[in-house]
């Protein structure tokens, strides 16, 4: 249970971190560059997305140091949590990208406005976290009753990959209509 737990708290940080819920917003008037470059919305939302795994990945190494140097888990142990980590940070940044692809803040006069001031990182957050407690309270009614394990693992992380599919899809989708529609 430890190497979920520790899964969930690098969701958390990644659901907090704003650098996905702000994708869209720290462009501000500039958001019309975007617009006119030979790029698809698709390739460009991806991009957003890997620039957030970037940083979760930094994140990822921060908690797997703590843990580390704190519990000095076994490399199975390591190794699950890693990967389990980065199952759960591509959904909890596609959330939180989409969230403000529906309502980008491109309209500031400070680029810290565009983070700090803005309210879509709150409800990028709450979004994310809804989603993480959904897979929390599945997993509290399988384990220890119905499944442990090998299997549990298995079927998180099935769980993980497929909304997390379905959540890129939907991403990419999102990005095609939203790019044409937003105007400054």
């Amino acid at each position: 249970f430890l190497v979920l737990g520790l899964a969930a708290i690098q969701g958390l940080t990644v659901a907090l971190n704003q650098v996905a819920s702000t994708g869209l917003s720290r462009e501000g008037t500039l958001f019309v560059l975007s617009k006119t470059l030979p790029v698809s919305p698709r390739v460009q939302a991806r991009a957003k997305l890997l620039y957030s795994m970037g940083f979760a990945l930094v994140q990822l190494a921060i908690l797997l140091a703590s843990f580390v140097f704190i519990l000095r888990p076994d490399p199975v142990t390591l190794v699950l949590t890693a990967v389990f980590a980065l199952l759960v940070s591509w959904p909890v940044s596609i959330i939180c990208l989409m969230n403000d692809m529906l309502s980008p803040k491109l309209k500031w006069t400070n680029p810290q406005q565009a983070m700090k001031g803005n309210f879509n990182t709150l409800v990028a957050g709450l979004s994310s976290a809804a989603y993480l407690a959904v897979f929390y309270f599945g997993v509290r009614n399988l384990y220890p009753g119905i499944v442990t394990g090998w299997t549990l693992y298995g079927l998180v992380g099935a769980g993980l990959l497929v909304t997390g599919a379905i959540l890129h899809q939907g991403m990419e989708s999102l990005a095609v209509s939203r790019y044409r529609s937003i105007e400054l």
